[in-house]
């Protein structure tokens, strides 16, 4: 069953996209999380993810899409935002660059 947008999910977003700017620091490439990528399924955030180039791939960044999850469930402040939104889980998907 897929819900509606909840309204903390813009912040999520947000805080997705700070936490892998951070982890993509010298890496040569950038992660971007598209304003409408993401997907709300039963209590799961599914947000897609794309590098800012070509030639980039999933495989280049899987290790930091992980280690962003692993943060996310460690930040008390995302775990209340997930509630609020009704959700308990995000998941990060790699996708193709634009």
């Amino acid at each position: 069953m897929i819900k509606t947008a909840a309204p903390g999910i813009p912040l999520l977003l947000k805080e997705i996209q700070t936490r892998l700017n951070d982890m993509c620091k010298r890496r040569g490439f950038r992660l971007q999380v598209p304003k409408d990528g993401y997907r709300v399924d039963e209590d799961w955030l599914v947000v897609v993810v794309n590098p800012d180039k070509g030639g980039v791939r999933a495989y280049d960044y899987a290790e930091i899409l992980s280690a962003v999850e692993e943060k996310l469930r460690a930040s008390s402040v995302v775990e209340k935002q997930l509630r609020a939104s009704g959700l308990e889980h995000i998941l990060l998907v790699p996708t193709f660059a634009n």
